[in-house]
């Protein structure tokens, strides 16, 4: 007789996830006959993860709901074009511009239940076992040694 127990773990978002996407443009023509494009275009995105009904081996069955942690990316372009038919060289038309990016990449540290070994003989698995949680020390050393 064989008996398997199953545990199924949950991993959702917080409901305060956030996104959001914009862009603004203006165009217009100079005095001298330049043909003018500005644009901006900002996004970001922020997740922050749970897990539920999971544990942390090396802590015990305690605590079954854990705080993952998340990351967010914000990312902004800022461009210019300008443009100008040049008479008298058949179709020729002269153009150029520039852009400017930023991004900014986090990760938020889950609470150190989440991920920590709390088994000084590392004969147990660390961290919630429902997710592969974020922590910003990757390697985990016991207090004393």
């Amino acid at each position: 007789m064989e008996l398997r127990l199953s545990i199924q773990s949950m991993i959702h978002t917080s409901n305060t996830c956030i996104g959001y996407f914009g862009k603004h443009s203006i165009k217009g023509i100079s005095k001298c006959g330049w043909n003018w494009d500005f644009s901006n275009t900002t996004g970001k995105n922020d997740f922050h993860y749970y897990g539920d009904k999971t544990f942390n081996a090396s802590l015990g069955t305690g605590q079954n709901t854990f705080d993952d942690g998340g990351f967010s990316l914000l990312q902004n372009t800022t461009n210019i074009d300008l443009t100008k038919k040049i008479n008298g060289i058949g179709s020729l038309n002269l153009a150029f511009g520039a852009e400017y990016r930023f991004e900014n990449y986090k990760i938020y540290k889950g609470e150190l239940n989440s991920y920590t070994n709390f088994d000084l003989t590392f004969t147990k698995f660390s961290g919630a076992q429902g997710y592969p949680v974020t922590s910003l020390r990757m390697k985990q050393i016991p207090q004393g040694m």
